[in-house]
Order: C-alpha cells, then structure tokens, then sequence
C-alpha cells in the first residue's frame, strides 16, 4: 500500500472515530428531548474517541506530507547525484595519468 493511500485511510479512520463520539451521545438520548441530557451523554461517552481519532490524524498527515517530502527529496538527491557525475566527467579529462 501506498504511503498516500495509507494516509488517506488514517485520516478516514480519524473522522470516522470522532464522529461515533457524537452518534453514541445521539444513540444514548434519543428519546429524550433535553439538550442538557445529549452534553451529558457526551461526557458519558469520554475523551477516547477523541484521543484516537486525533492520533489517527496526526499518523494519516504524517504518511501523506511524509511521503511527498520523500519524494522532494529523492529528485533532488539524483539531480545532485546526476550534477556529481557530470563534474566528475568534465574534470577528469583534462587530467593525464
């Protein structure tokens, strides 16, 4: 699987954790008709949805920008590489061994 790919699935997975947050809260209060009652069940439901759903964020960001950078760097490390070689040709035939 792709790095992007990858990503994408973390970040995927990071809104689909925090909004089972709020549907739990809707499931819990869905007969009641007092808004005070839907904060309490989302205090009820707790920070873990939240907690993962930011980890999986930070993990799906870090593989997208991640493997962009990666890809920066790679073109830029066989320009060098390619520039290397060509100064090593041109300085190599005005030598006589």
């Amino acid at each position: 699987m792709h790095n992007r790919t990858l990503g994408a699935v973390f970040i995927g997975i990071s809104v689909v954790l925090f909004g089972i947050r709020y549907l739990t809260a809707a499931i819990i209060t869905i007969n009641s008709q007092v808004y005070i009652l839907f904060d309490e069940a989302l205090q009820d439901v707790g920070k873990a949805p939240v907690i993962l759903s930011i980890i999986s964020l930070a993990i799906g960001l870090y593989h997208v920008y991640g493997s962009v950078f990666v890809q920066w760097y790679k073109k830029d490390l066989n320009r060098i590489e390619s520039n290397w070689k060509e100064l090593d040709e041109s300085g190599s035939e005005g030598r006589n061994p």
